[in-house]
């Protein structure tokens, strides 16, 4: 899967080869893992088919369900799902979700949190 980030500074982070280590020791295997994970994956079908990871989609302000939290060990990320032209897809129930959000090809990375706390440029200078 693409992976697109809110956060060029949580991006650069994460792409750089100790980020993790420097600023997260406790959670970095992890968040590695899930990183790793789903950018090797084609979609989200593929993903929430293993068993190691926790799928599910988070309603926004109203009646759709915009977020889709992806949770592995202690780490969980918070992104938006793309479609092929890179917009945002929103529906009205989980059962409408996985069929529509199935096979769409990126996320849009709103947060990494571990134990309850965000992976941030704050946290992380």
């Amino acid at each position: 899967m693409l992976l697109a980030w809110r956060s060029a500074d949580v991006h650069n982070l994460c792409a750089a080869a100790d980020g993790l280590e420097r600023h997260w020791p406790q959670s970095a295997a992890a968040a590695k893992d899930l990183l790793f994970t789903i950018a090797g994956a084609p979609d989200l079908r593929t993903l929430r088919h293993l068993r190691s990871l926790r799928l599910r989609p988070v309603k926004e302000r109203g009646t759709r369900f915009a977020e889709l939290s992806i949770q592995l060990e202690e780490v969980e990320m918070s992104a938006l799902v793309l479609n092929e032209r890179g917009e945002q897809v929103k529906l009205a129930s989980p059962d409408q979700f996985w069929k529509s959000a199935g096979h769409q090809p990126a996320l849009l990375v709103e947060k990494l949190a571990a134990h309850g706390k965000e992976l941030s440029p704050a946290v992380a200078s």
